[in-house]
């Protein structure tokens, strides 16, 4: 007599469900981890990154893992904001290239001033600059007169100029941690921008490269966009 063969399954049960759903989370997680990291480092070397949308987001969700991958190997707590710097810069560039140079304008941080700089500050315009010559802002300020800069005295006053005057395209310069805070904000908003982390930084006396200052806001071809791939130091 021929034994019956079991057709039913048994019942999972609720822990079963959920460790049936770990697993594909974590399948389809893990996969994306590595891509953030591998083309993360790719990035911050100065080589081109595929989909460059796509690793952002990625690199933004899983940050805090990513971070601590970044200081570990290159011991600079910044190199993951750098990063993502770098490839929202490469995401933008198009839209903002497009946007003839007199319609851009500019944003600083107070703390590239001297320190006896003689400024006012406004509550709608910033800092006032009154073209000393004792900071690396008049230097800006003086690259295209038909381009407006602002000096940022901290606090929302960015995010509330961007609301108020709604630029074609922003150029900003702050800390890593600061300018991509700036560049979601810009993004959110649907304003093409490129930014520029200071090269020291700190809350007095900070520095920026001039020269990429410049570039970056000249900037109007294709040229440019390789240039930005660059090797972060």
């Amino acid at each position: 007599m021929p034994i019956p063969v079991q057709t039913t399954f048994p019942d999972p049960g609720f822990l079963g469900i959920f460790g049936l759903i770990v697993l594909i989370g974590v399948g389809l997680l893990l996969p994306a981890l590595i891509w953030a990291i591998v083309w993360g480092l790719v990035g911050s070397g100065g080589g081109a990154v595929p989909l460059p949308g796509v690793t952002l987001a990625v690199m933004e969700f899983f940050r805090p893992v990513i971070r601590r991958v970044f200081g570990a190997l290159f011991r600079d707590p910044d190199r993951l904001d750098r990063t993502c710097i770098m490839l929202h810069n490469q995401l933008e560039f198009p839209a903002y290239a497009a946007v003839p140079v007199e319609k851009r304008v500019v944003i600083l941080p107070q703390c590239l001033r001297h320190p006896d700089c003689p400024a006012r500050i406004s509550s709608t315009e910033g800092i006032m600059c009154k073209e000393c010559g004792k900071c690396v802002i008049c230097r800006i300020r003086e690259i295209d007169r038909r381009i407006r800069v602002f000096i940022s005295p901290g606090g929302t006053f960015a995010k509330r100029l961007l609301v108020s005057q709604q630029p074609a395209a922003v150029l900003g310069v702050a800390c890593p941690n600061d300018l991509i805070q700036g560049l979601r904000a810009t993004a959110r908003l649907g304003i093409p921008a490129q930014g520029v982390a200071l090269t020291k930084t700190g809350c007095v006396e900070t520095e920026v490269d001039f020269e990429l200052v410049k570039e970056r806001l000249l900037a109007c071809s294709a040229e440019v966009a390789v240039k930005s791939r660059v090797p972060i130091s």
